[in-house]
């Protein structure tokens, strides 16, 4: 009895050391097949959850570095593409240069237009068409940039470069910011009038004491109280500009009759001289300040409501010193017809300035100069048109000058031929409302180069008021949308100008009107990569797109260095991402991998026991046999 219970405790003996060894080999095989220190977690829990989040920030900082490697590539193919962008720029630059000298024709001012044109294409269609993987690389709407290279926001880097590659530029629309208020705003004028660099308010207000009023611009957009400066009885309309030749603006004022007063530069003006309006008018409705004889000095130019039974004419008076004086009347029909509108310029293309008129008689003409303040007959190139408002402006960039009119049912747009003829389209507008006279301003207001057209309606219903509207040029003649952003009711919008008033590059839009008085509307802002068609046929346009050029030039460059910028610091970041991820995957190594040597000497020692405990368990399990055995040979043999 003694006997089996001593077999059968050194038999389990035997068999728990040889399970030990042999999960120890089995264990000990395993790591060294697979290499890993820990297969499982039973292996070391602690160490395998400090190795797994180890191994999923070395793949995280794996991904991250090919997304670097991505914001290089776009990086690099922007800044290929403004490298492009400047040699477009810079060419534009030269034209601008070349067209500023005065010895060009307009022939040869057309060739320079036309290659600034096709640069000015190309520039946009390259911010329109760069892009990677299917984002536009200079589209506004896409700014913000970011480069993730971990984890949240501290582990990503902004590598935007569009603030500054991109311009600021008004949308078309525009918000009340400002009210100056005047009895009647008639006319409503932009100028630097005190030679601070700032633009003034003048304003014609028509409110019986024949005075006009001056608000000075404090340097930020906003105005000193007005100043009232008398221009006699009965004032309508009012102009600026050099009657003397001194280089500083002078005012002159028309309505019962005319009068001006000479600028001192500082805000200030000498004594009113005046002179009657002509004999056959009952009112004079506009007026003009233009160079017509080249001296540089300038004449004023009038038209208005003529007598009953009288001609109409175009009025042209001449400073002298100290007086003033009716020197010519160009009539333009036998019968009285009032004109509300005229408009100067060369529309002949011989470098003489010409004066265009519009009547209620439906009839546009012009009167060709001679350049020495005399003009030819008068020459009708519309003999029939409902229009009320006039405005010119080279539409399509040809270098000559066209003439918008403008009337209930819509637009007529008469494109000059280059020779004095001109061709003739019309647009046709919503039939809401009648077109208010002398209310048409052409200027661009989107920053496009195309000039647009503002004017002022009123509701076949007066009592509802007026409102403006604008329809933005396409550039060759054509207008496509209409938006109406502002209703004055019930108040007559008078007078439409623009100005930057506040410095920042931006013009605003000054309305007239009547009851409310001046009112400034700032423009709404926004972003765009491409540039603006530049004017190159005329000297003072070239030598406005040579420094619009220069603007675009220090733009790109400063794109350009941020680009650079942007790249260097994802190099660095590329190499610091690198040594990390070598890191992370080292210490996660460290943790999990197995010590093949410490392994290969444990497996040796685990397969010794587990021969040694198997030997063992073999002799055990022998020994009941070997103890019969030697019991049965002691015994006496039988006979």
């Amino acid at each position: 009895m003694s006997l089996r219970i001593g077999q059968n405790i050194l038999s389990q003996i035997a068999q728990r050391h040889l399970a030990e060894s042999t999960d120890s080999v089995s264990r000990i095989s395993e790591r060294l097949s697979s290499g890993q220190r820990i297969n499982r977690a039973a292996d070391d829990a602690a160490g395998l959850a400090v190795a797994s989040s180890l191994r999923v920030d070395a793949r995280v900082f794996a991904q991250g570095i090919r997304n670097i490697n991505d914001g290089i590539s776009v990086l690099s193919i922007a800044d290929g593409a403004v490298s492009e962008l400047s040699k477009v720029v810079t060419r534009q630059a030269e034209l601008a240069a070349q067209a500023s000298n005065g010895t060009f024709s307009i022939s040869q001012r057309l060739a320079l237009q036309a290659e600034a044109d096709a640069l000015t294409n190309e520039f946009n269609r390259i911010v329109a068409s760069t892009t990677f993987n299917g984002r536009g690389l200079f589209d506004t709407s896409n700014d913000g940039l970011r480069i993730q290279l971990g984890y949240g926001t501290s582990g990503s880097i902004d590598v935007s470069y569009l603030s500054a590659f991109t311009r600021m530029v008004g949308d078309g629309t525009f918000t009340a910011s400002l009210t100056l208020h005047n009895e009647i705003a008639r006319t409503v004028i932009t100028t630097d009038i005190d030679g601070d660099g700032d633009l003034d308010l003048l304003n014609s207000n028509d409110n019986g004491a024949g005075n006009i009023s001056v608000a000075l611009n404090n340097g930020d957009g906003t105005f000193a109280a007005a100043q009232s400066i008398g221009m006699g009885s009965g004032v309508v309309r009012m102009a600026v500009g050099d009657l003397n030749g001194d280089g500083i603006d002078d005012i002159v004022a028309v309505g019962s009759n005319v009068s001006y007063r000479l600028g001192n530069g500082d805000g200030t003006f000498g004594s009113m001289v005046s002179a009657s309006r002509p004999t056959n008018y009952d009112v004079l409705q506009t007026v003009l300040v233009e160079d017509l004889d080249g001296d540089g000095r300038g004449e004023i130019i009038t038209v208005g409501n003529p007598t009953t039974g009288n001609p109409s004419h175009v009025n042209i008076y001449t400073v002298g010193s100290g007086t003033l004086s009716l020197t010519d009347q160009l009539q333009y029909n036998p019968n009285a017809m009032h004109s509300y509108n005229i408009v100067t310029g060369d529309f002949n293309g011989d470098g003489k300035i010409d004066i265009a008129e519009h009547g209620n008689d439906g009839r546009t003409n012009i009167f060709y100069g001679n350049g020495d303040g005399t003009f030819g007959s008068q020459v009708t190139i519309v003999t029939s048109s409902d229009k009320s408002s006039l405005a010119s402006a080279d539409l399509d960039r040809d270098g000559d000058l066209d003439l918008v009119l403008s009337g209930n049912s819509g637009f007529t747009i008469l494109l000059n031929n280059g020779d004095g003829t001109f061709s003739q389209s019309s647009i046709t507008l919503a039939a809401n409302g009648e077109f208010l006279p002398d209310i048409l301003e052409l200027t661009d207001l989107n920053g496009d180069g195309n000039i647009d057209a503002v004017y002022g309606r009123r509701q076949i219903d007066a009592t509802t008021g007026s409102f403006l509207s604008i329809s933005y040029g396409n550039g060759d003649g054509s207008f496509t949308a209409i938006s109406t952003f502002e209703l004055r009711s019930p108040d007559t919008i008078r007078g439409i100008t623009f100005g930057d008033l506040d410095g920042d590059g931006i013009e605003e839009l000054v309305v007239g009107s009547n009851g409310t008085g001046i009112t400034i509307f700032e423009p709404n802002l926004t972003e765009t990569s491409t540039t603006k068609f530049i004017n190159l046929t005329d000297i003072e346009e070239a030598r406005a797109a040579l420094d619009f050029a220069r603007q675009s030039i220090e733009r790109l460059a400063q794109a350009r260095g941020t680009i650079g910028a942007n790249q260097a610091r994802l190099g660095v970041a590329l190499n610091n991402l690198s040594v990390q991820r070598e890191n992370y995957i080292a210490s996660e190594s460290r943790i999990t991998d197995a010590d093949i040597a410490s392994e290969a000497g444990q497996l040796v020692l685990k397969t010794i026991s587990q021969k040694a405990a198997t030997a063992v368990l073999a002799q055990a399990n022998q020994q009941p046999a070997l103890v019969l055995k030697l019991l049965g040979e002691g015994r006496p043999k039988r006979r």
